[in-house]
């Protein structure tokens, strides 16, 4: 046999529960992740270019350092969340394939 093959293992229950937390993590960094990018682009975009054509009013520019801070805000969630995957994640997948390396 290939020793470079993978041969998975048992998957139990207390490893189930981490690939489950590994992927809530990966679920909730993408969710902050959107957030932060829909924030950024009508803090950006949306805002000052309706306010340029006229469409909304002027006051509307009041609203960009709100768009703006949760952006930033939800940036550094989702970071934190994508590094507490990748903490994560090689631990659990080692658990039932023991060859596995980064």
């Amino acid at each position: 046999m290939d020793p470079w093959t993978l041969q998975p293992g048992v998957i139990d229950s207390a490893t189930w529960a981490q690939i489950f937390t590994a992927i809530t993590y990966l679920a909730i960094y993408l969710l902050f992740a959107v957030i932060a990018a829909f924030a950024f682009l009508i803090g950006l975009g949306f805002i000052p270019s309706l306010a340029a054509t006229g469409e909304a009013p002027a006051a509307a520019r009041r609203l960009q350092p709100v768009f703006y801070v949760i952006a930033a805000l939800s940036f550094v969630v989702a970071l934190f969340f994508l590094a507490q995957f990748i903490i994560l994640a090689p631990g659990v997948i080692a658990k039932f394939y023991p060859k596995f390396a980064f």
